[in-house]
């Protein structure tokens, strides 16, 4: 009797062993989740901010290239008004054009 004593003493030490492991992976598995998800919402708040830092420098430069093509134009219309109005206006020619156009001659 004392070997089934001795067996069940062995079988119930490796239960107890391997309910020891499985918690020790237990806890393992949370040991690593809460890691994982530590470092996980570290790498997006650095992507995050990254990403905006991007989008200012994109937009800085939108902004600065607006404001140039704006002033590139107003200059161009503002030459091309001056350049209108240096020209020598032809009032009796262009009403001579007017009259024959409208009166069909």
């Amino acid at each position: 009797m004392s070997d089934l004593f001795t067996d069940q003493d062995v079988l119930g030490h490796l239960m107890d062993v391997e309910h020891a492991a499985s918690e020790l992976a237990l806890e393992a598995q949370e040991e690593a989740d809460k890691r994982r998800g530590e470092v996980k919402q570290k790498v997006e708040g650095e992507y995050r901010a990254k990403y905006e830092q991007l989008i200012a420098g994109l937009e800085s430069n939108l902004q600065a290239g607006k404001e140039e093509c704006d002033a590139a134009r107003e200059v161009e219309y503002s030459t091309y008004a001056s350049r209108l109005d240096s020209m020598p206006k032809d009032v009796a020619s262009f009403n001579s054009f007017v009259d024959s156009v409208f009166s069909g001659k």
